[in-house]
């Protein structure tokens, strides 16, 4: 019950929407899954799933597609190999390219482009563990990079939200659907430092080149990686004209923010603090 007793202020008795990341996968999913039916915050009723709401007079219908990227690309080293010191000082965290059961990667990938195909959200999020893209410890995933962004780009996805990487980021991209088109913007965002920051940037080389708009903490500090550095979050205030990203350092200190409109509408507006 160590989620119940801890995540108790007034502010957090709302629905909580998990997937799964590398460490889980290293324990009991079935036993989180499970945990849905016995909690009124804790919404986890499968490995992937799909989250709805539509809101404000207009019925602006924002969907999240909640997905479990270790089953579609494999889990990391620091988990099925290495010990604690390890995964520590992050000496073995090789990206995985290869699911454990490409069966089951196969029926979620072919879900994932079903879901997005029927969609007609003014909103369209796709939620995962691993980033697409990402310049920290981890970095980018080719697994992601060669199976889904296709899908993200051919269905007009708003954004791709990950972890991982225990940073903030937002990097975005530009594609267009044929060589005279509009290009438009795909966001990706990175809100994984809730528990810790780290401020390593060794695969900046991996995002396009001038992809990335904010990267969070910065600076060197040699204790990063065991939790001595200020973590930080993301908020977002949405209405029917604009979604507000808010990054937020671990004291509360507005960092960066960017403003990304519904689909269809391709502009953007972003600040630095």
């Amino acid at each position: 019950e160590t989620f119940e007793n801890v995540y108790k202020g007034k502010a957090l008795q709302k629905p909580w929407y998990l997937i799964a990341g590398n460490h889980d996968h290293f324990g009991n999913i079935s036993g989180q899954i499970a945990y849905t039916s016995r909690s009124q915050r804790w919404t986890y009723p499968a490995n992937y799933y799909k989250v709805s709401y539509a809101f404000g007079k207009n019925a602006t219908l924002v969907e999240f597609l909640m997905t479990d990227t270790i089953l579609l690309c494999g889990n990391t080293r620091d988990i099925t190999e290495a010990n604690f010191v390890d995964m520590i000082l992050a000496t073995t965290n090789k990206n995985p390219n290869t699911p454990k059961d490409p069966v089951a990667a196969k029926a979620e990938l072919d879900w994932i482009e079903q879901q997005l195909s029927r969609s007609r959200a003014d909103y369209l999020f796709v939620v995962g563990h691993y980033p697409v893209y990402s310049i920290s410890e981890h970095g980018s995933l080719n697994c992601l990079i060669e199976k889904l962004k296709p899908l993200l780009e051919k269905y007009h996805v708003t954004a791709y939200v990950a972890g991982h990487d225990h940073t903030l980021q937002h990097i975005v991209t530009e594609y267009s659907l044929s060589e005279n088109a509009e290009k438009i913007p795909l966001h990706y965002v990175i809100s994984g430092a809730a528990s810790r920051s780290d401020r390593s940037v060794k695969h900046i080389d991996t995002v396009p080149q001038g992809s990335l708009h904010f990267n969070y903490p910065t600076g060197f500090n040699p204790f990063s990686q065991i939790g001595f550095s200020n973590g930080g979050f993301i908020y977002v205030d949405m209405d029917s004209e604009k979604a507000m990203f808010t990054f937020y350092n671990g004291k509360g200190k507005e960092k960066y923010s960017c403003t990304i409109i519904p689909r269809g509408k391709f502009t953007m507006n972003e600040t630095k603090k």
